[in-house]
């Protein structure tokens, strides 16, 4: 018997489900604190100003994945391929040329979103008083852009564990402290104490992070006699490449996250922005076990794909999927079955989200038995296939939600989210069959 789980345990699949229990354990840290932060926020302001906060937040959000560039996909793939190819040079070329090329993008945004502040809430928003929370919130684009890339990169050089830890864990916490610190000293609390609460968290992290990773790169500059030369002109032209294409596709990812949250917003009330963003929230626990396993599959897959051994990412693949449906299934039961037992955390007036819930609950669930489809496409140089699987997806939303906000509020969004995301994952798995004949739910074999 020891013998057998020794096997298993020094196994490829073995060492992966470890690293990715682990990451799990870090992804639920990260999960339990902003969740915390949602109920403790939520508890003290009330559903209409976490509304507020909610919306505002959507809109940084995809403004500082806008100013991303692509990169943070793009150097996760590129790091781990180059670190495998042990070309230190090209990860100093890879952290040297996103930085500059981010930071001046991202300033620009971020200037742009200060100075038309007013505008935006007015006609976005439909609500003039928003104005003051986009000004404020405007100055964290820059440093959130710049975390998710600086994660992205510490899990490319092999240090998962603490890029995820960064990435999730550390922004929740120091956001849970700074928040808990304001409504001792600060008497009357509003979603501007939650901005610079989160703002000072991502500014904090990605100080800690731009650290690990000059430590890292000083290591294994020190480890070699002399930098390889390299052909900046040619690898700056393949990763702007890689990028541009990536650029498209999370976009439409925080489009298709974010676009009923918008709508609602400006259709509806702030109320009925927290009650769908919350019912989200809830029903996005489900996936945690799913993203834990691809912070982990993400860099195995590029160094698998760089060694042109498409088998054993397919086999890993159905493995990982299996592993994760099942141990999956039981908390999607539990939560469908009781919702109100999540719900009634965040106050009595939410207790109506049951049906929102149940209805987000069904796509996430999707979205588990789909498997790590999009990471494998993104990680294999299929990024086009992805940024389709996206487009086709966000048209549905966009459809549905046009059709069903305006009358059905936060249940209509629920059911557009829903279906955009099964729709997202079935094409995402169509095109990942067509491009390398690999189906990941396990109960499918193609003979190749």
């Amino acid at each position: 018997m020891i013998d057998k789980y020794s096997k298993f345990f020094s196994s490829e699949f073995g060492q992966l489900s470890t690293k990715a229990f682990l990451a799990i354990i870090n992804k639920s840290l990260g999960i339990l604190s902003t969740f915390f932060f949602n109920v403790y926020f939520t508890r003290v302001l009330g559903p209409k100003l976490i509304g507020r906060y909610f919306l505002i937040f959507a809109f940084i959000s995809i403004l500082s994945t806008i100013g991303k560039l692509g990169y943070d996909r793009t150097l996760l793939r590129f790091v781990s391929k180059y670190r495998e190819l042990n070309s230190v040079a090209s990860l100093l070329y890879f952290r040297h040329v996103s930085l500059k090329s981010v930071v001046g993008f991202t300033v620009f945004i971020s200037m742009a979103t200060f100075v038309f502040a007013d505008f935006i809430a007015g006609n976005l928003f439909n609500d003039f008083t928003l104005g003051s929370d986009i000004r404020s919130f405007s100055i964290v684009i820059l440093p959130l852009s710049l975390h998710q890339n600086f994660c992205e990169y510490l899990k490319g050089l092999g240090l998962i564990q603490i890029g995820l830890f960064l990435q999730s864990s550390v922004v929740s916490i120091v956001s849970v402290i700074g928040l808990f610190i304001c409504t001792i000293f600060i008497e009357s609390v509003s979603e501007l104490t939650a901005i610079f609460s989160y703002s000072i968290a991502v500014i904090i992290t990605l100080m800690i992070g731009f650290g690990l990773i000059e430590n890292q790169l000083r290591k294994l500059t020190a480890n070699i006699q002399e930098i390889d030369p390299i052909d900046k002109k040619t690898l700056g032209a393949e990763l702007w490449a890689n990028s541009k294409s990536v650029i498209w596709s999370t976009t439409f990812q925080q489009f298709i996250l974010w676009l009923p949250t918008l709508l609602i917003g400006y259709y509806k009330s702030d109320t009925d922005v927290a009650e769908y963003e919350i019912s989200r929230r809830c029903a996005t626990l489900l996936s945690f076990f799913l993203m834990g396993f691809n912070a982990v599959f993400a860099p195995k897959i590029s160094a698998l794909v760089t060694r042109n051994e498409i088998q054993r990412v397919a086999t890993l693949a159905k493995k990982v999927t299996l592993l994760i449906v099942v141990v999956t299934l039981p908390l999607a039961v539990l939560l469908f079955g009781y919702p109100e037992l999540v719900l009634d955390l965040f106050g009595r007036s939410f207790s109506q989200s049951s049906v929102t819930i149940r209805i987000m609950i069904i796509g996430q669930l999707i979205n588990v038995i789909a498997g790590p489809v999009g990471v494998i496409l993104m990680m294999s140089g299929n990024e086009d296939s992805m940024k389709n699987s996206f487009f086709i997806s966000f048209g549905f939303l966009a459809s549905l939600s046009f059709l069903l906000i305006p009358t059905y509020g936060y249940i209509g969004g629920a059911i557009a989210s829903s279906s955009a995301l099964a729709i997202q994952n079935v094409a995402a798995s169509l095109y990942l069959f067509r491009k390398l004949n690999i189906v990941t739910f396990p109960a499918f074999y193609v003979k190749r």
